[in-house]
């Protein structure tokens, strides 16, 4: 479950739900579910180190190749990595909508300086 970081009411869908679809439609079914495992996989192992806190720019690392995340730059995104984070950020989000927990999220900094991607906190 994701709520927002203000209201804590709950978030349903996607943060831009016609460009999410176009995205995923150019991906399989088994490209997309590998590309769900993984970020379940990675938001787990934070867990069992203690850290329920995920940031989307640096959860996939900068070098997708021979990951599950390479077909959203290869194939959804068309090579473009700015729609490639993107992208990326919206499967995030899809899988904290679909786990047990509860979390949030927002856009936060890092000494001062904007942090690129969203950060996702175990409520």
């Amino acid at each position: 479950m994701l709520v927002d970081f203000y209201s804590h009411k709950p978030i349903t869908g996607s943060w831009f739900p016609a460009q999410f679809q176009a995205w995923k439609a150019r991906l399989t079914v088994a490209e997309q579910t590998a590309i769900m495992a993984e970020i379940n996989r990675l938001i787990d192992a934070n867990k069992a180190q203690g850290r329920a806190i995920a940031t989307t720019s640096w959860m996939p690392g900068a070098d997708w190749r021979a990951t599950p995340f390479q077909p959203i730059y290869d194939k959804a995104t068309r090579m473009n990595p700015i729609q490639a984070a993107q992208c990326f950020g919206l499967f995030v989000q899809e899988v904290f909508l679909n786990r047990p927990e509860t979390w949030t999220s927002e856009h936060l900094e890092k000494d001062g300086v904007p942090i690129a991607g969203r950060t996702y906190f175990e409520v």
